[in-house]
Formats: structure tokens, sequence, C-alpha cells
């Protein structure tokens, strides 16, 4: 998810992780500071409607979303970036670009 929100730092010049940066230094100090693992479309929610993101039924390139992907792991819910007919994720091994096998919400950058 940082990987997005350092996307929409970039595009917006606001963090939507501004509250969580420098506040754990691992996957489970960040699960259990962030509660990703029990709802993560509502921290996503709640993160990029705070920089003003308004959510879309029909996301457009450079949009982002919550959305499952197949990885060697299973299946995972993650953070993406649409790119107007796959999405890219930040995977364990670097860039994944795939179609979403569900797309839970999408919030228009424009």
């Amino acid at each position: 998810m940082l990987s997005i929100a350092n996307y929409l730092l970039d595009v917006t010049g606001k963090d939507p992780a501004e509250e969580y940066r420098g506040m754990y230094d691992d996957r489970l100090s960040c699960a259990r500071l962030t509660g990703f693992h029990k709802d993560p479309i509502g921290l996503f929610r709640r993160c990029v409607e705070a920089i003003g993101l308004v959510e879309t039924i029909v996301p457009t390139g450079g949009d982002v979303g919550v959305i499952d992907v197949m990885q060697p792991n299973g299946l995972v819910t993650i953070g993406a970036l649409y790119l107007g007919k796959n999405w890219a994720v930040q995977a364990e091994n670097g860039l994944l670009i795939c179609p979403a096998i569900k797309v839970h919400a999408a919030w228009s950058v424009s």
C-alpha cells in the first residue's frame, strides 16, 4: 500500500500515509498499527479520502483501488494503480501488472 501512497504523494502533493510513515518496522507491526488485514478497504478509503479523492465505479488510467490478485501464495487483497486495462501492484518480488480478480473499490485521482 505504501507504493500507492508514494504515487499519490507524487501526483497530488498530499500524503495519504503521513500518519503511518516511520511508525512501524516490519510487516507485522504495520498490520497491527494500520489494521490493514482486518479492513483493507476501510483503511485505504480513510487514507485516500483524507486527501480528497472521490470513489468511482469506472476507474480510468491513473486511478487507484483495492483489488484482489493471484500471487504465488494465493489470493491477495492489495492497493493498486489502474493502467487502463490491467492493474499495477507492488508484489513481493517487484512490480506485477495483471488483471484484477476482483475490484473492491476505486478512487479517481484526476
